[in-house]
């Protein structure tokens, strides 16, 4: 395993203990992509190396890396009986939404 592809996965492994989730999407690193990422996910399309945008729709972000990866970062999961609306105005992190959870003695949301 190359010490890139090494200090990527560390990263992640760090930062979703911050943000909550990441995922790691391999993308078409042929000749015709040489200094892009591609992505066939919707919202997400062609990146330049070292890019950072939002996913279309969602509060998600999703970086292009040197070494032709596409890391997606996203809000914590929010349980069943929870309502949340997410902002996005914002980038991320800032776009995650409050959640608002069912108090379990009135069933109303707090």
């Amino acid at each position: 395993m190359s010490s890139l592809m090494f200090s990527v996965i560390v990263t992640i492994l760090i930062l979703g203990f911050v943000y909550s989730w990441s995922a790691i999407e391999q993308t078409d690193n042929s000749q015709s992509h040489k200094g892009y990422c591609y992505s066939k996910i919707k919202g997400v399309g062609e990146m330049r190396k070292g890019e950072i945008k939002m996913k279309i729709g969602e509060c998600v972000k999703v970086e292009c890396t040197e070494g032709g990866l596409m890391v997606h970062t996203g809000c914590n999961p929010v349980k069943n009986d929870c309502n949340f609306l997410p902002n996005l105005t914002k980038f991320y992190p800032d776009c995650c939404p409050e959640v608002l959870c069912k108090a379990s003695v009135n069933n109303t949301y707090t």
